[in-house]
């Protein structure tokens, strides 16, 4: 957060592990979930008369509701961001969906996302990637 707050826009070696010897898709999620994060709070906060509803605010009091108001409708999706691994649950709510702490939702995302994504690779680069896989396998383990 103090890198974003001091104006860094790059972000290096997510998902690396041990000083870059180990990758993981579960820390990447963790990582680009902080880097989510680092990115709203930098982006800030508009002030205007508009999103302000100073007349709104004399007009609902202290005992209103402001939820179904159409400022609110319109403008909240700009100021909200929705974790998925550093969630906030109630007790209850955490309970309900599993006990699942960051790191377990942060590898249940993972394996979504590589159960759901499709590709193919051509033919001679698979041939190349097996090749120096086999290689490194014979080598180093």
């Amino acid at each position: 957060m103090a890198a974003t707050l001091a104006g860094a826009f790059v972000f290096a070696n997510a998902g690396l592990l041990s000083v870059d010897e180990i990758y993981s898709i579960q820390q990447l999620i963790i990582d680009y979930e902080i880097v989510q994060y680092c990115q709203r709070v930098a982006q800030g906060d508009e002030f205007h008369d508009d999103l302000l509803c100073i007349e709104l605010i004399k007009k609902v009091g202290h005992y209103g509701t402001f939820l179904d108001h159409e400022s609110t409708l319109k403008n909240f999706k700009k100021n909200l961001w929705d974790p998925k691994v550093f969630i906030h649950p109630t007790l209850n709510q955490w309970q309900e969906r599993g006990l699942k702490g960051p790191d377990q939702l942060a590898k249940d995302i993972a394996l979504q996302k590589i159960k759901d994504h499709s590709y193919r690779v051509d033919d001679h680069i698979k041939r190349e990637l097996d090749k120096i896989y086999n290689r490194a396998r014979t080598e180093l383990i």
